[in-house]
């Protein structure tokens, strides 16, 4: 019985079947011309093995979606389409009609060559890179470019019997344009790649009209290309240097589509690889450089931390004591370098106990200094000077390796004005040690000698007061607590917009570091070039006001967001017609 069925169905498929394929042929021709189910379509099978070619630092699309069910982006994409495609029959005064009479296919390709072969490969726009920066970014040069798009269609329409054209085609060819225009009013794009990107306007009609899938597949080649190449111009294109970042790879990448594409979508995934390549060499770049750009600014900020500490501390060590100028001027010299080189280079900096002997030294070189009142205090140090000497010159050797000085020098000094206290009561009062070092109260950056010969501190600010503290902030501002709030729940890698009516183009950069010790955050280029430097209490008010915005960086890709955007004007304008 088994045999006998399967005789029945192989004679059914050779005299039935096989005569049917012409019926169904032209089922399918008056489903197009009607413009009904364009998007059904036979789809040769995907190797799920062999995806895509993504860069090295993306992550792949399966793991970013596991929480999509499989499938569901494809459907969107079909389901967005087509109510795009349905809004623009509805809207159209024609309406949905069949020729008797369809262009073929080839034609309307036909057609469409030659107008891509006729874009001129040296057009001004693409000779950015030698041009001024203003002439590429002005606001009526992407409204010329926009018009463009709408004479490159329609020097398509009148090469072309119009009647013939199957209402899809138009459709796609429309809706190809309006993917352009709104990539031309992309605020993310710099207007010089806006300028490169809108040649390829002819191309992607070609891509649309062979292939419908274009738009609905996210992993269609052309669309995946388009996708990166707006996305990669967001950061990796600079106006005012076009000839660094992705703008030459861009071009290169444009001309090779002009000049190539044919009908193999081959070709876009070839370059595809190619601008990976680009990128991942920039940003390999670009970290190397980024990574300099933040030691060399922690390194400043470290050096000044130290400065200022070693400030603090032979400020108050020498406080109300009554020093010549001399000594004073070594110990703002010499000695302040020796605790800055401590604070430097011992992991526990001014909590080291090398640090500790050093403000031990500097204490015994006061003692044995200071002039004496009585003559119990001169006899104390008649009797202990040289031992104590003794114990300065051992620690002055143990402090060698921190920084240079005269040792020989610093001892004599320090042995003379010994001698001198131990004389104080012997003499006359003299005034003080003024005019001994005329220009050393004035040089010393530990403190200043008023004229009694009381030591005063020197007027630095200690780190905290020098760069400002969150109490700066009005807090009992709504926007600067929002702003606050903001600030502190954001990332290194977070892109900022920096605008401003001094400068012509918004600057975008991204966080790359932030100090807790004196509330400077840092900002670098794609390029890891350090652009700016900002204070706390100046970017949270720079925040509030509006004129720093936090960028997102997870938006859609571009071709959904023009999808969507069209959706939503379509929509209105079926709404405005009702």
């Amino acid at each position: 019985e088994h045999e006998s069925k399967l005789v029945v169905y192989l004679l059914f498929d050779k005299f039935v079947l096989s005569n049917t394929s012409p019926l169904y042929e032209q089922y399918n021709d008056r489903l197009i011309k009607a413009g009904l189910l364009q998007n059904l379509k036979y789809e040769a099978h995907k190797n799920p093995n062999t995806p895509l070619p993504r860069r090295k630092t993306e992550q792949p699309v399966a793991q970013k979606k596991s929480d999509c069910p499989a499938g569901s982006s494809q459907s969107l994409g079909d389901e967005l389409i087509d109510n795009i495609l349905e809004l623009m029959s509805r809207n159209n005064s024609n309406g949905t009609h069949a020729p008797e009479n369809p262009l073929p296919q080839t034609e309307l390709v036909s057609a469409i060559q030659n107008i891509q072969q006729n874009i001129d490969s040296n057009d001004a726009l693409t000779q950015a890179t030698s041009a001024p920066a203003e002439s590429v970014v002005s606001e009526q040069t992407i409204a010329n470019l926009v018009a463009n798009l709408s004479a490159e269609r329609e020097q398509l329409f009148q090469g072309l019997d119009r009647r013939r054209l199957p209402s899809v085609d138009t459709q796609m060819i429309d809706l190809v344009g309006m993917m352009f225009e709104y990539m031309l009013n992309d605020d993310r794009i710099p207007n010089a790649a806006k300028a490169e990107l809108s040649r390829l306007h002819t191309p992607y009609l070609k891509v649309a009209i062979l292939d419908n899938s274009f738009f609905t597949d996210n992993n269609h080649p052309a669309h995946v290309l388009l996708n990166e190449l707006a996305g990669a111009c967001a950061h990796w294109v600079f106006e005012d240097h076009l000839d660094r970042g992705i703008f030459p790879c861009m071009h290169k990448i444009v001309m090779r589509i002009i000049l190539d594409y044919k009908d193999d979508l081959e070709i876009f995934t070839e370059l595809l690889n190619v601008l990976h390549a680009n990128l991942d060499n920039l940003d390999n770049k670009a970290v190397v450089i980024e990574k300099h750009s933040r030691q060399a600014v922690e390194g400043r900020e470290k050096l000044e931390t130290a400065r200022l500490r070693a400030d603090s501390e032979i400020r108050e060590t020498v406080s109300n004591h009554n020093i010549p100028g001399a000594i004073r001027q070594m110990l703002g010299d010499a000695w302040h370098d020796k605790l800055m080189f401590i604070f430097l280079r011992e992991p526990d900096a001014d909590q080291s106990d090398i640090w500790r002997l050093a403000v031990q030294t500097i204490e015994s070189i006061l003692w044995c200094v200071e002039p004496r009142t009585t003559s119990e205090e001169q006899t104390t140090l008649q009797q202990r000077h040289t031992e104590v000497i003794k114990q300065i010159r051992q620690s002055i050797d143990t402090l060698s390796a921190y920084g240079n000085s005269d040792v020989t020098s610093e001892l004599a000094l320090i042995r003379e004005y010994t001698q001198a206290a131990i004389n104080t009561l012997d003499r006359p009062a003299a005034p003080a040690c003024e005019d001994e070092h005329p220009d050393s109260s004035q040089n010393s950056p530990a403190a200043t000698e008023n004229k009694t010969g009381t030591v005063q501190p020197t007027v630095t600010d200690s780190p905290k007061e020098q760069h400002g503290s969150n109490s700066d902030v009005d807090s009992q501002s709504p926007e600067i607590e929002a702003a606050t709030n903001e600030l502190d729940d954001i990332p290194f890698g977070t892109w900022f917009k920096f605008c401003s009516d001094t400068v012509q183009m918004p600057v975008h950069a991204k966080l790359s570091w932030y100090s807790k010790i004196s509330g400077n955050y840092m900002f670098v280029d794609s390029m890891g070039i350090k652009i700016a430097v900002k204070k706390r209490p100046e970017l949270i008010a720079l925040l509030a006001s509006g004129e720093v915005e936090i960028l997102d960086e997870n938006q859609r890709p571009l071709i959904q967001r023009a999808m969507e955007t069209i959706r939503r004007m379509l929509g209105k304008e079926q709404s405005a017609q009702a």
